[in-house]
């Protein structure tokens, strides 16, 4: 299960890359990648209020 340990950012960049899953599958083209992805896949954990998945600044 991919978790935040897969997680690998580039300071000088600003860049966040993603690598380690045993299970990969290829992503449809047309899917856009959003912050939800990041919680769909347990790589973000979001506030406990209600509308944290319209306010992404104080996700961890």
């Amino acid at each position: 299960m991919p978790g935040l340990e897969n997680i690998i950012y580039d300071e000088v960049t600003e860049t966040m890359h993603i690598a380690g899953f045993r299970l990969s599958a290829p992503l449809d083209p047309e899917h856009k990648f959003t912050d939800m992805t990041f919680v769909d896949w347990g790589l973000a954990i979001p506030p406990n209020n209600a509308d944290w998945e319209k306010d992404s600044t104080k996700w961890a």
